[in-house]
């Protein structure tokens, strides 16, 4: 992502979700970690809605898209039906979202530390010609930026973020 290229620090991550709503053409994107004094719980560390950047949120991991994410360490996509899919994760039908795709952040030792999420409100759509897979998405934790002191680093390297995944062109 050549526009997070020259940002650090605590302006990383804002400039990050911005970036890949635009990029990426959807309206919500959030990074989010896991919190060690609240097991079971994310916290966002940046969030992107619609035009902006929205205040950062805390939210239970049970019963939500991110739960697969960050106990599986897995990839996550679902082209539509999110709502349907994760009926007592209220915030998906309050902002309309209908399909998600996520990613596990991971430390340097592998352990996961958070998760990058897009949300749409219209189906994402593939390309089948080019499979899923998390190698071809962006590590997004540079050494060093969270508050408690435990060093995130994300492993891989920036590659096409797009990776067959394309949202309908909005009006």
């Amino acid at each position: 992502m050549a526009g997070t290229a020259s940002v650090t620090g605590k302006d990383f991550f804002p400039a990050l979700v911005g970036h890949l709503a635009s990029a990426m053409n959807v309206p919500y994107v959030l990074v989010s970690e896991a919190m060690e004094d609240h097991p079971g719980q994310l916290k966002t560390l940046a969030m992107w809605s619609h035009n902006g950047l929205a205040e950062n949120i805390e939210y239970p991991l049970a019963g939500t898209p991110c739960e697969t994410v960050i106990q599986e360490a897995e990839l996550c996509f679902y082209s539509d039906g999110l709502q349907e899919r994760f009926p007592k994760f209220e915030i998906l039908r309050a902002i309309n979202a209908r399909s998600y795709l996520g990613l596990p952040l991971t430390s340097a030792s592998g352990e996961v530390i958070g998760n990058l999420c897009l949300l749409d409100t219209q189906p994402l759509i593939t390309d089948e010609n080019k499979m899923p897979s998390s190698a071809c998405l962006p590590p997004v934790l540079p050494p060093n930026l969270n508050a408690n002191g435990r060093s995130k680093s994300a492993t891989g390297c920036m590659k096409s973020w797009s990776c067959g995944y394309r949202s309908e062109q909005r009006n």
